[in-house]
């Protein structure tokens, strides 16, 4: 079965961390967020992918290349414009054999596409889209449903006076190829703003299916912030491609732990990280992939990126560090986004003591 990712966002509510950065791209516990979305497609056997693109396209392009690393055939469709998430891929009809997948690239989900495709084909649906609930709808698709699924009702981002649910659709759709043939060609067109009221005016087959399982869509820093807590609470199955060594806390291949720090709560230790003496980590900590966190520092609540490296007595609260950014020695932030864009490498004061030795993650904290 084929899939087709959205994935042509700008992601001007993720500013700064997509400065540079395509929004597919941003990074969830040492891999793109695209790359979350390609893994749960591997688990459902989906072995044809499309990615639509705009922004940035050859960042993600040169990264998965044509998909051989994940066991999948990659191919891509790139805009000049923005055209809507339906024309988006109207231009790939030709291309789509049969029954397909749409999923965006810049969401997390476990839900069980393949009780979702089930659902599709027992009620000869032309488009099924996988509903969940939400305590504010008012920034998604609002759906009502009747007893065996047929949508009734659809409304793409109400007013809060015009909500009349709290079911909304999570853009994730199964779809038949003659949907395409109800959007027109070389223009913008979408699928919750147009596409979907229409069909229900219509009383075309267009299903809702609502399962259990965890979504939520990374669009602002807040949202960002959060998805981390999730997965590191449990509500959110990802495949942290790092080993669990004790209750809520995980520690990437070739991590080192000086045997005076402290890990405390729930924790995500990147691989090749180094953790000084005497630091202090969580709870509700990430810290990516290749990071050195310096002598004494202390960080609570932080989502720290990959590559970033900070001074001797940092200390940081409920924070956000993007990629390859440094923090010079006895900086104390809370509350922040912080990118190297904030904290120019002049400032930075360099450690020239000795480090001081380093034993694997695994050992320190299996001993403690």
């Amino acid at each position: 079965m084929q899939a087709v990712i959205l994935a042509g966002g700008k992601g001007t509510r993720l500013l700064p961390l997509t400065t540079n950065l395509p929004k597919p791209m941003i990074p969830l516990f040492d891999q793109p967020t695209l790359e979350h979305t390609i893994r749960l497609l591997c688990r459902h056997h989906f072995k044809h992918i499309i990615i639509t693109l705009s922004y940035r396209a050859t960042d993600i392009i040169e990264y998965f290349g044509g998909g051989s690393r994940w066991g999948v055939s990659i191919q891509y469709a790139i805009e000049d414009s923005p055209m809507g998430t339906a024309g988006a891929i109207k231009p790939l009809r030709p291309m789509l054999a049969g029954t397909f997948l749409v999923i965006s690239g810049d969401g997390v989900t476990d839900f069980d596409l393949d009780a979702v495709i089930r659902f599709h084909r027992e009620r000869r649906a032309h488009a099924t889209l996988l509903l969940t609930e939400v305590e504010d709808p008012t920034g998604f698709g609002i759906v009502s449903t009747e007893g065996n699924g047929l949508i009734s009702r659809f409304l793409e981002k109400p007013r809060p006076n015009e909500t009349f649910a709290r079911t909304v659709n999570t853009g994730i759709y199964v779809l038949e190829p003659e949907v395409l043939d109800r959007v027109p060609g070389y223009s913008a067109y979408d699928f919750g703003r147009q596409l979907f009221p229409r069909m229900v005016q219509e009383r075309a087959p267009l299903y809702g299916c609502k399962i259990n399982g965890y979504w939520r869509d990374i669009g602002t820093i807040a949202q960002y912030w959060q998805v981390h807590r999730d997965v590191l609470n449990g509500k959110a199955s990802v495949d942290l491609q790092a080993e669990s060594i004790l209750p809520g806390i995980w520690v990437g291949k070739g991590a080192r732990v000086h045997h005076t720090a402290h890990c405390s709560g729930r924790v995500y230790i990147g691989s090749g990280c180094e953790v000084r003496k005497e630091a202090d980590l969580g709870p509700q900590t990430v810290v990516g992939a290749n990071s050195i966190i310096g002598e004494g520092c202390g960080v609570r609540e932080c989502v720290i990126g990959p590559g970033v490296t900070m001074g001797r007595g940092v200390i940081l609260d409920h924070c956000i560090v993007g990629s390859g950014c440094r923090i010079p020695a006895g900086h104390r932030h809370t509350e922040m986004v912080i990118t190297s864009d904030v904290l120019p490498q002049s400032l930075w004061l360099d450690e020239k003591e000795p480090i001081a030795p380093l034993k694997p993650a695994v050992e320190v904290l299996q001993a403690a």
